[in-house]
C-alpha cells in the first residue's frame, strides 16, 4: 500500500503593513511659503515719466523748437499810403525803437500803417476845418465879397514876411474869419489913408501909416 506523504504546506504569514510615515521635507528644499514672496521691481525711469507728462502743447524736449523770427534791419523798408512823404529822421529812430523791442518786418509794419492811418485822419479834419473856416469868412463878408477879401489880401501881402505868411499856411489861419476881418480893416485904411492925415491944428502928421496902425 503506498505510503501517504504528507505535504506540509508551509505558508508565512502575510507581513503586516506598515502604517505610512509623514514625509518630511527634504533640508534642501525650503518649505514653501503661504504667501507668495514680494517681486523686485527696477526703478523706475523718470525721465519717460516726465516726458509724458508735458504739455502737448509745448512738446517734449525731443521736439524742434521754433525758429526765432528775424528781427527789422537797419536798411528795412516801408510801404506808405500814396501821396504821404517819409520823415527819413523819424524813420530811423523808428527803426532803432523797433530793434530794441525785436519787432518782426511785419510787426513793424503795422505800427507804420497805424502811424499813417492816424496822420491821414488828422489831414482830412485838417482840411475839414480850413473848409469850414472859409464857408465862414465868405458868410461873414457877405455881398462883394471878392472885393472885401482883396483888401485883406493887399494888407496880407504887405505888412506880412515870408515867416508870418508861412505860419498862416502852415496853420490855416490865413482863412479863419477873425484873421481876414483884422487884414480888411488894415487894408481898408491904407485904400482911404493913401495921405497921411492932417492933425487938428492942420499940420500933417510924419507917422507912417505902420505907426498909425500899431502905435509906437
Amino acid at each position: 500500500m503506498a505510503e501517504e506523504t504528507n505535504t506540509v504546506v508551509t505558508t508565512e504569514p502575510t507581513a503586516k503593513p506598515q502604517e505610512p510615515k509623514a514625509v518630511e521635507p527634504s533640508p534642501a528644499e525650503p518649505t514653501q511659503a503661504t504667501t507668495e514672496p514680494t517681486q523686485t521691481t527696477e526703478p523706475v525711469n523718470t525721465e519717460n515719466l516726465e516726458g509724458s507728462n508735458k504739455n502737448p502743447e509745448k512738446g517734449s524736449d525731443a521736439e524742434p523748437k521754433p525758429s526765432t523770427p528775424e528781427v527789422v534791419k537797419d536798411d528795412a523798408q516801408f510801404k506808405l499810403p500814396e501821396g504821404m512823404k517819409l520823415d527819413e529822421g523819424k524813420m530811423k529812430s523808428f527803426i532803432s525803437l523797433a530793434k530794441e523791442f525785436k519787432l518782426t518786418q511785419e510787426q513793424a509794419q503795422k505800427l507804420v500803417d497805424f502811424d499813417a492811418a492816424g496822420i491821414k485822419a488828422s489831414e482830412e479834419a485838417f482840411h475839414k476845418m480850413q473848409e469850414g473856416w472859409k464857408a465862414d469868412t465868405l458868410k461873414e463878408l457877405g455881398e462883394n465879397a471878392e472885393q472885401k477879401l482883396g483888401e485883406a489880401v493887399q494888407a496880407y501881402k504887405q505888412f506880412g514876411d515870408d515867416e508870418f505868411v508861412k505860419l498862416m499856411k502852415d496853420t490855416g489861419l490865413e482863412n479863419h474869419p477873425a484873421v481876414v476881418r483884422v487884414f480888411r480893416n488894415i487894408g481898408s485904411k491904407i485904400a482911404t489913408d493913401k495921405t497921411v492925415p492932417a492933425t487938428s491944428n492942420g499940420v500933417k502928421s510924419s507917422k507912417t501909416v505902420q505907426e498909425i496902425l500899431y502905435g509906437n
